[in-house]
């Protein structure tokens, strides 16, 4: 069995304005999860959305309206995934 993990970080770990530094982890059981996964977001990027995300090659989910961060939120809880996230307080 072949488990996917994808990850990521937003903020920084220097002393530039952000208060928080945060590193997620999206697990993906299997290889038919990924798929469903892949197929949702080749269609919200092909049919839904297709004007907005013309030419992005990634998704910044705090320069998208909200209707499509909520269309993402959906696509994710209709999946057989899992997510954990580390989040750093850096004014401590």
């Amino acid at each position: 069995m072949k488990i996917l993990l994808f990850c990521d970080e937003s903020g920084d770990l220097g002393i530039k304005p952000s208060k928080y530094f945060v590193i997620s982890i999206l697990i993906v059981p299997n290889q038919k999860e990924y798929k469903k996964l892949e197929k949702s977001m080749v269609k919200l990027r092909k049919t839904k959305f297709k004007k907005e995300l013309k030419n992005k090659k990634e998704l910044k989910a705090n320069k998208y309206f909200k209707k499509l961060k909520t269309e993402m939120i959906n696509i994710l809880n209709n999946l057989e995934i899992k997510s954990l996230s580390i989040y750093v307080d850096k004014r401590t």
